[in-house]
């Protein structure tokens, strides 16, 4: 089912034993920023009854700071609340990304949405 958030994302939103599946999708312009997309999800989520995420990210060009941030306070949220935030199906230029950031270990990423829910790692 897709779904607009923060005004400049459109999200797939999928639902699995135990997990919400959340695809982005930029809506719009692609150098506006994310602001609300953290709480929106955590609305789906909420929604759906689950503690446990995977937003995949395999329709994005290139992660910019907003989102990053967004990604951040999404996942510190959801720690705080028991839960769990994994990501999956980043770029390999946004995966350079996080590592840049030094980010990639304190965000769960994965390859997919299976390797996501079984936690395997990656690294």
């Amino acid at each position: 089912m897709r779904e607009k958030v923060a005004k400049k994302w459109d999200v797939d939103v999928d639902r699995g034993p135990g997990w919400v599946f959340v695809r982005l999708h930029q809506a719009h312009d692609e150098r506006a920023g994310a602001p609300a997309l953290a709480e929106n999800l955590r609305e789906i989520m909420q929604r759906h009854m689950s503690k446990r995420i995977v937003v995949e990210l395999d329709q994005l060009a290139l992660m910019r700071s907003s989102l990053i941030g967004q990604l951040l306070l999404l996942s510190k949220r959801v720690r705080g609340e028991g839960g769990l935030l994994r990501l999956a199906g980043l770029s390999e230029q946004n995966q350079q990304v996080l590592s840049q950031c030094q980010l990639k270990g304190r965000l769960g990423v994965y390859p997919n949405r299976s390797e996501a829910v079984l936690g395997a790692s990656t690294d």
